[in-house]
């Protein structure tokens, strides 16, 4: 019967070293999004397949865009504070909103203190780049991007820049 009627295998044999785990990274979906950042602390992320097709942006009366920024789904996002304080969030965790919505608030979501804003975001992948602060003095400080890179997953990070002098500038250098 075996010579009559036998095939070859049609299925592998994998040894359980090359068996590739799936995690909770590879379930994210990777898209290219728009992030805008409010005066007033509302944090907007609009995939860029619905930009295109939005009209105006709705904000709060007095309330306007201070940046702007191209990021995909999976970086991560840092966001820096007045109160020498930079917050980390994966892009993912935000809701997907539409130009016509108000957004995010930002200090629920980062459980910031009273009279906390939000002053700077920098979206990365990989960590590189600099940090640029200026600072009233006519001092400068760059620090690399890496130094805000952390193994934990924390989410808030004190003393993120030099509180010694009043700040007048943030800039992300590539």
């Amino acid at each position: 019967i075996a010579k009559r009627y036998g095939q070859d295998r049609k299925t592998g044999m994998l040894h359980e070293e090359h068996v590739e785990e799936i995690t909770q990274e590879h379930l994210i979906e990777d898209y290219n999004v728009k992030l805008f950042l409010t005066r007033q602390g509302y944090l907007k992320k609009i995939p860029l397949i619905s930009l295109r097709s939005s009209g105006d942006h709705k904000l709060k009366e007095e309330d306007v865009i201070l940046q702007e920024i191209d990021a995909r789904n999976k970086s991560d996002l840092i966001l820096f504070s007045d109160k020498f304080m930079a917050y980390k969030l994966k892009v993912h965790e935000i809701n997907d909103c539409k130009a016509s919505s108000l957004g995010e608030y930002l200090e629920n979501i980062l459980e910031m203190g009273p009279n906390e804003r939000v002053l700077y975001m920098v979206s990365t992948e990989d960590y590189s780049g600099y940090m640029l602060f200026s600072y009233q003095n006519g001092k400068s400080a760059k620090i690399p991007l890496s130094s805000y890179a952390t193994k934990t997953n924390r989410k808030k990070l004190a003393n993120a820049y030099s509180d010694l002098d009043p700040l007048c500038d943030i800039r992300f250098l590539q």
